[in-house]
């Protein structure tokens, strides 16, 4: 008999219903699809590669602190993922660990966390808002095919002799200060205003305030794509460029 959804504990290199039984790490596609939280149990310093590929109906993770690194493909093809409670001592995560999780659409990495290996949230196809410590190294393809590297592609985009896509100028522009980092910060906050998009600008050294290097269509980007975003913002912003051309 199948099991009915519930959360499943990671503890002492095993799989738990609860603090008395324990599963294999081998398991059917059909008791992974029984699974709706996932939770890495105090003590727990690693998740070894692949071992919570493709749980296609957890929505949660929670991580205690003890946590230091996710390895390769975690949590890769975790379908409806939707929230991560993350571990404050996080020091790693690694290649592809969110790979394909389609309803995943932020992340907000602790700023212990020393690196995101490459294609992290890689095909994360909402994914929107990304943030991490200054000091956290973004590797190759991090926000590859997501929301976010769809904002504002011409910022050092370009393709490398292979035909991928190479997006480390792209991160490192937006990442490291760079003035359209702010930008992005005030456009797709909780509260976005035109005063603070303005003093933005202004301080940027942009004389039109809204046109010049493209700064103005890059804050409607960021703006129209935040979810949180009152309309009448959008709408006063706009009137604000039309205001600019007559």
């Amino acid at each position: 008999m199948t099991p009915s959804y519930k959360a499943i504990h990671y503890n002492q290199g095993a799989i738990w219903w609860d603090e008395t039984t324990q599963l294999p790490l081998i398991h059917t596609k059909e008791e992974r699809n029984t699974w709706t939280h996932i939770i890495i149990d105090e003590g727990v310093k690693a998740v070894p590669p692949y071992t919570f590929f493709g749980c296609e109906h957890v929505t949660l993770i929670t991580m205690y602190d003890s946590l230091e690194r996710l390895e390769n493909h975690c949590f890769s093809h975790n379908k409806r993922l939707v929230k991560i409670i993350w571990s404050k001592k996080l020091k790693y995560i690694g290649y592809c660990c969110f790979y394909g999780c389609l309803s995943l659409e932020a992340a907000y990495i602790p700023s212990s966390c020393r690196q995101l290996d490459y294609a992290t949230f890689e095909k994360c196809i909402k994914f929107k808002i990304l943030s991490a410590s200054l000091a956290t190294k973004l590797c190759y393809g991090v926000i590859l095919d997501t929301k976010l590297l769809e904002l504002s592609p011409f910022e050092g985009y370009e393709r490398d002799g292979s035909n991928n896509h190479s997006i480390n100028h792209w991160i490192k522009f937006r990442h490291n200060g760079q003035p359209h980092l702010q930008l992005h910060k005030i456009c797709f906050g909780l509260n976005p205003t035109i005063e603070k998009i303005s003093e933005a600008i202004r301080l940027q050294g942009n004389d039109s305030m809204w046109i010049k290097d493209d700064i103005g269509v890059t804050a409607f980007e960021y703006l129209v794509l935040n979810p949180t975003c009152d309309m009448d913002v959008v709408n006063d912003f706009v009137l604000r460029i039309l205001d600019f051309f007559r």
